[in-house]
């Protein structure tokens, strides 16, 4: 069953959506927008954190690395057909 819309009805329904359009336009206000908070209490301690943990990273990749390529280790678990060869 289709609904029949005739032209009258359209012309009635696109000027009652304008009309309504600008009735509540007129009605609306708009407030400033809010000053952006800054940074400060605990948040401090979570930016801290963001800063430092690049640093943390390299240093514990200089620390870690160097002496597992020295005394061989790095050379055992990668040899294929080593003993502690994992293709994993």
């Amino acid at each position: 069953m289709a609904i029949m819309v005739t032209i009258e009805t359209k012309v009635f329904l696109t000027l009652f959506a304008k009309i309504a359009r600008k009735i509540v336009m007129e009605n609306i206000t708009l407030a400033p927008k809010p000053e952006p908070r800054k940074i400060g209490g605990l948040l401090i301690l979570v930016v801290l954190g963001l800063l430092f943990q690049p640093l943390r990273l390299c240093m514990s990749l200089v620390v870690t690395f160097p002496p597992i390529i020295i005394d061989g280790t790095w050379e055992t678990m990668t040899t294929v057909g080593g003993e502690f060869y994992s293709p994993l």
